[in-house]
């Protein structure tokens, strides 16, 4: 996710096709992330805080909500409206990764 942040601040790659490659928002990816223009209080607190800090062209650090990882990308503020872009991916968990956990878990659970 940084890495592709990074790209987009530098200019090395277009924010519009890693959001539509990458984005796992269903809602917004195959717009290049556009989310049109919002009220505050319709996202999540988080998004709206790094929404709020953004002037307008300017790129997020990556960040943290409950629906996963973004970076944001501003594009314009009306009045308190703002019309953003964004990333999101959420960390993939394999089965063989559940179950080491899970059997590490009972094993320390067996040891108090």
């Amino acid at each position: 996710m940084e890495e592709f942040r990074e790209a987009v601040s530098k200019g090395e790659k277009d924010f519009c096709t890693v959001a539509i490659l990458y984005s796992e928002d269903p809602g917004s990816a195959s717009n290049c992330g556009e989310l049109g223009l919002v009220p505050p209080g319709a996202m999540v607190p988080a998004f709206d805080a790094v929404a709020a800090s953004l002037k307008e062209g300017e790129v997020s650090q990556v960040f943290k909500t409950e629906y996963g990882w973004h970076f944001m990308q501003m594009i314009e503020r009306r009045g308190e409206q703002y019309n953003a872009r964004h990333v999101l991916m959420r960390p993939q968990v394999a089965a063989a990764d559940l179950r080491r956990a899970r059997t590490f878990l009972i094993a320390f659970a067996g040891w108090w």
